[in-house]
């Protein structure tokens, strides 16, 4: 992940009066649809990116794709992976986004047994979702360590220990980045894991939303 985030950093670096090159992943949005418009801060970021919709899933996501870093439809997973190339041919992969399913009357909770089996870590059996705190809106949730496993998370935060940085697994807490849970928008039986990283991301979450 090191050398992924190494990656990114070079790949996202915003160049000079650059003309976004079209992409043939980006679908282009219907005649009837509005198109939402990235925020300053993401437009200033990646310049040299197109911004567009991708589907995948059975979601649809606005996001920009650049060169060398762009979202991955993944049916299998299922979500978006996100892909970081290193300009030679090779390329990293990891969970950006990934699709749970639940009965649409069933709280958030119904989900968490598969969650549990999706990220493993040392205290993942008591791990639980939680709202999150820094969301005004109660809409989002955090996959947070209890018991005996938040105390040892806590120790480490602490720099008592040099230990369970990661206790619920790559899904939970860690040393940096943001990891939401949030149900589908339209789509009440989809809990979708998003991951925010520690910088500003390709993709606006706020436009995740069920496929038409």
């Amino acid at each position: 992940m090191a050398g992924a985030m190494a990656l990114l950093a070079s790949a996202c670096t915003p160049k000079a009066e650059q003309t976004p090159t079209p992409d043939s992943s980006v679908a282009a949005p219907s005649q009837s649809e509005v198109m939402p418009s990235p925020s300053e801060v993401m437009k200033t970021t990646f310049t040299n990116c197109t911004w567009g919709k991708q589907t995948g899933a059975g979601l649809s996501i606005w996001a920009f794709s650049c060169p060398g870093q762009k979202l991955v439809a993944d049916e299998a997973l299922p979500g978006f992976q996100m892909q970081i190339d290193d300009g030679t041919g090779n390329s990293e992969r990891y969970p950006a986004i990934q699709v749970f399913t639940k009965p649409a009357d069933a709280t958030i909770d119904a989900v968490l047994a598969a969650v549990r089996a999706a990220s493993p870590g040392p205290f993942t059996a008591e791990c639980t979702l939680t709202p999150n705190a820094n969301d005004p809106s109660g809409m989002t949730f955090l996959f947070t360590p209890t018991g005996v496993g938040k105390i040892a998370h806590e120790a480490f935060m602490a720099g008592k220990s040099e230990e369970n940085s990661m206790p619920c697994g790559p899904m939970g807490p860690s040393e940096a980045g943001e990891r939401i849970f949030q149900v589908v928008a339209g789509a009440s039986d989809k809990v979708v894991y998003v991951d925010l990283g520690s910088e500003i991301q390709i993709f606006d979450a706020n436009t995740l939303r069920a496929a038409n």
